[in-house]
């Protein structure tokens, strides 16, 4: 049980390196800055409804 709590927690924050390093290209591309405002919300939010999603797969 606690083995797949700590490999949930461990994919989820596989995902938060790729996001940050998508926001800092987001953030210094500014052809596309009107679709950013959009995206980087979006973005985050789909990280941590998996991050989340995974706790609670592996908890079950």
């Amino acid at each position: 049980m606690k083995e797949r709590i700590i490999l949930g927690a461990y994919f989820g924050f596989m995902l938060l390196p790729y996001t940050l390093w998508n926001t800092v290209g987001f953030l210094f591309r500014d052809e596309y800055a009107f679709e950013n405002l959009i995206s980087l919300p979006l973005t985050f939010l789909a990280m941590w409804v998996i991050f989340i999603w995974m706790i609670e797969v592996s908890t079950k």
